[in-house]
């Protein structure tokens, strides 16, 4: 209760624009945030000064493994700063930061060019499984920047949310590429994104690749509804979901 007074007061001073915020950080707010596991930050102004707000408090919390931002207001320049206060906090030597395992940016709109600044950032975030970004106008550049660092690195994410957002063929097919070599990535959602044919295609080649290395683990799915395929797509991305025994959500053709 004492954070939640605290994170409430914080974002009062933020949204008045007239006042220039000095935080400091007493060692007492250690043992205020001792044990604290989850930060929900739904629907707020997040700025640039904000988001620093909160990588000090990161830093203070070192047990947070869920970061919520659903719905809030985020500037490209927070959502920037955000993605370096991850990098810097979630490196640190295990144990003395606890591990980030759920980010949810839902309906931030953070913007393209933010979320690919985000997405490289992430690379050094190893222990991140679940990562929200639906509803953030992502396009094709961020989602090729988040498929490769998927593909280059060790990040155990297992769940991507990537639905309602603006990703054409080309993001979907980089993505497509990641999920076929990514070794946890078990739950991908990307419907209601601009995808044709071409993304289809590429999504099923995908599947049939992991099939190759076995069966994908128990639960897994891939979401497409809202795409645009015709049966001959709908048909092969069916093949693949077998062979790789996963779950496929699409609309019929």
């Amino acid at each position: 209760e004492a954070v939640r007074a605290l994170v409430n007061a914080l974002v009062g001073e933020v949204r008045d624009e007239e006042k220039r915020l000095h935080i400091s950080f007493p060692e007492q707010w250690t043992e205020v945030t001792r044990g604290m596991t989850k930060l929900d930050l739904h629907g707020r102004c997040l700025s640039e000064q904000w988001a620093g707000v909160l990588g000090a408090i990161l830093e203070s919390c070192d047990k947070i493994g869920n970061l919520d931002l659903w719905g809030s207001t985020v500037s490209k320049a927070a959502a920037t700063k955000l993605a370096d206060v991850v990098r810097r906090s979630r490196t640190k030597i295990e144990g003395v930061n606890g591990p980030l395992i759920r980010l949810g940016l839902k309906d931030c709109k953070i913007g393209d060019g933010a979320a690919g600044d985000l997405a490289v950032a992430l690379e050094t975030c190893h222990s991140l499984q679940r990562l929200e970004l639906n509803g953030n106008e992502i396009k094709d550049g961020a989602t090729i920047k988040l498929a490769d660092s998927l593909k280059k690195t060790l990040w155990g994410l297992v769940d991507l949310n990537l639905w309602r957002n603006e990703i054409k063929n080309l993001g979907a097919a980089a993505m497509a590429e990641a999920f076929a070599v990514h070794q946890t990535l078990k739950i991908l959602n990307i419907s209601q994104n601009l995808l044709t044919d071409e993304a289809g295609v590429a999504l099923a080649v995908a599947m049939n690749k992991r099939a190759e290395k076995g069966p994908f683990p128990p639960g897994s799915e891939l979401d497409v509804r809202g795409s645009r395929f015709s049966q001959e797509v709908v048909d092969k991305l069916g093949e693949g979901a077998g062979a790789a025994v996963l779950r496929l959500r699409v609309d019929p053709a």
